[in-house]
């Protein structure tokens, strides 16, 4: 129970990672977690996503002689496992996923899951295969799914093992490999659970990669190709350009490119508006960005006050960097590019690029399509849409080299007129205003495991995870640097017996002092800033006799024909503001008391529809194992 400020290897070390311990933390090791959380959001290039806001991950590229067709062949057969392939890292296990082919892009994508060897881990894996002259060229990224801070090459690993060492049906030929957000990237560790001899013949085709042959290609053919030579041209900024005026009015987005944070599925309303900041805090962010987005069925996702900007470059004032308003102004570490390309007030038109395009298409190029270093977007003035200046945007993208192909139209009909009903947070629209539960024992609430019997999806917590859902609350002491009262233990299974496991990761507080019932929940290295560190964790019915909770992300603000809800996020990938659970102090399942409960819900205007059912059976005691 004493404060400390480092690492303690006795009880924070695992084969698989180092979990931070509740104590106090040093600045450097809060900026290494920062570092660490933006870097594993960032893949310039494809990342898969991982329901943890601190995780470790891998992104890479690598280029080979061979052509695309061959390379797939080689990755998907190992993701398959066939011919007797073993993973040599410790044994894991790959499951291929997904095997598309996306014609906007012009690429093949591989998607994977691999299981540590001990079976207690699973990694997501995403990989872009792209034509590069006669060779080609793969974009990757692979992700931890849970709480991790260093992965001892896990990942580096996960993506190298594809495509280096023993072949299963092509020797490929790798003439480049260049390293992204890999934090540990040791190649000998890749083989660290094979047999001696299958090291060795590892060794001799992974030191020959760059003259050995195609098992099916001609070698001399193979042999004598040339690293392809694709780059993209360097993309100049708007001239002269004002900031001031650029930021004075709304803008509305008419096409954007798809990426992580913001998928073709929101492409209903996006709008964005620039604030400039009376105070621009400890890290110096001039500019509030609040950004807008809805779905076809009126999903909302708004970042309300969360973003923030400012300049990224004194002698290039068109080129800008957003990032979390919390996080400090680190360009490429904590901050992605946002670069005005082009922008003409009278015309009423801007053309937004996420930084300098790298990936190389035969229409052009573009930028990633992971979270900083990614997006295209086209701006008006107008919310109703202007064919004509549509195109004429497009062609100026055209002529500074980008593939327009990405960007896809953006419906402006039928929205709101935000101006009017928001000042930068989520309108409740028709939704009531929720009450908590009154005469609320905390004490009474965190004194036993809860069991989650119906739950509601949310960009964390996905339907896939509906197994052995329970919660355990315990008081802290010390509470550490940022206060944080309550350590908070989630824990949840895929139907495969995958585990989902908070260990010390998060913790929990009051958010409002007149109403104990409402809480605020976020990883324990973070301050408490409801609404941007901080998610909402309302207590809105309990009965500790009857053993029930019913527990809300924060005040439903989405109306359905069937009630109210909230979002599935926070908007733009924060994972706040979103969720709706029924707990029970048992894991056998009781429908009558669950019925109740939900009566109880549909009472306060809750649309009671998204509440899916979650399996208690053959579930761990977790109060033995842990």
């Amino acid at each position: 129970g004493t404060p400390c400020s480092v690492f303690r290897p006795a009880c924070a070390m695992s084969p698989r990672k180092l979990e931070l311990l509740p104590c106090m933390l040093s600045l450097s090791m809060i900026f290494n977690i920062f570092t660490l959380v933006v870097v594993n959001a960032e893949s310039n290039k494809v990342c898969p996503g991982s329901p943890s806001f601190v995780h470790a991950s891998c992104s890479l590229t690598a280029e080979f002689v061979q052509a695309c067709e061959v390379v797939a062949d080689e990755v998907a057969a190992r993701m398959k496992m066939v011919q007797g392939w073993r993973d040599p890292h410790n044994n894991g296990t790959y499951t291929l996923t997904d095997d598309r082919l996306d014609q906007n892009y012009h690429a093949r994508t591989l998607e994977a899951k691999r299981r540590t060897g001990d079976g207690k881990y699973t990694d997501k894996i995403k990989m872009e295969l792209q034509a590069d002259g006669d060779g080609c060229r793969i974009t990757a990224c692979s992700e931890s799914q849970v709480f991790s801070i260093l992965d001892y090459s896990t990942n580096y690993c996960n993506l190298h093992n594809l495509y280096a060492g023993v072949p299963v049906r092509h020797i490929l030929n790798l003439t480049r490999e260049t390293l992204g957000s890999c934090r540990q990237h040791t190649a000998s560790a890749c083989a660290s659970g094979a047999p001696r001899l299958v090291r060795k013949i590892a060794r001799v085709l992974y030191a020959s990669t760059t003259s050995g042959s195609d098992l099916i290609s001609n070698p001399l053919q193979v042999a004598n190709r040339k690293p392809p030579e694709k780059q993209c041209p360097i993309v100049s900024t708007q001239a002269n350009f004002s900031l001031e005026n650029y930021i004075s009015k709304r803008w509305f987005v008419q096409q954007q490119m798809a990426v992580q944070y913001l998928p073709e599925a929101w492409n209903h309303c996006v709008q964005a508006k620039y604030v400039p900041r009376e105070s621009q805090g400890i890290f110096g962010w001039s500019i509030q960005v609040h950004n807008y987005a809805q779905e076809a069925d009126g999903t909302v996702h708004d970042t309300g006050n969360s973003l923030c900007a400012a300049s990224a470059d004194n002698k290039d004032p068109a080129k800008l960097q957003v990032a979390p308003c919390f996080l400090p102004k680190i360009p490429s570490v904590t901050t992605g590019p946002y670069w005005v390309v082009a922008y003409d007030e009278a015309e009423g038109y801007a053309l937004v690029s996420g930084g300098q395009p790298t990936v190389y298409t035969p229409s052009g190029c573009r930028t990633g399509t992971g979270t900083n270093g990614a997006g295209l977007w086209i701006f008006t003035r107008k919310q109703q849409r202007d064919e004509e200046l549509v195109v004429k945007v497009q062609s100026i993208a055209e002529s500074k080299g980008f593939d327009t192909s990405v960007l896809k139209d953006v419906v402006q009909d039928g929205c709101p007129n935000l101006d009017v009903k928001m000042s930068g947070q989520v309108s409740h629209g028709e939704c009531p205003m929720v009450a908590t539960q009154a005469d609320f024992s905390l004490e009474a609430y965190i004194s036993r495991r809860w069991f989650v019997h119906q739950q509601m999806a949310t960009q964390y917590l996905p339907e896939s995870w509906n197994f052995c859902v329970q919660a355990k609350y315990v008081p802290r002491s010390p509470k550490g640097l940022f206060g944080w009262d309550i350590q908070v233990k989630n824990y949840a299974q895929e139907v495969d017996g995958t585990m989902h496991d908070t260990g010390h990761s998060l913790c929990a507080a009051p958010a409002d002092h007149a109403d104990t019932a409402k809480l605020q929940v976020a990883p324990c290295f973070l301050p408490k800033a409801p609404g941007i560190t901080s998610g909402p964790y309302w207590i809105l019915a309990y009965n500790e006799d009857e053993g029930f909770a019913l527990v809300s992300g924060g005040q439903p603000n989405i109306r359905t024909e069937s009630g109210c809800r909230t979002g599935t996020d926070a908007g733009m990938g924060i994972e706040n503001g979103a969720g709706l659970w029924v707990f029970t102090r048992e894991q056998k399942r009781d429908d009558v008391l669950l019925a109740k409960v939900r009566a109880i819900a549909e009472d306060k205007g809750f649309d009671t529809s998204v509440l899916n059912n979650v399996s208690q059976e053959n579930c761990p005691n977790l109060d033995h194992a842990h």
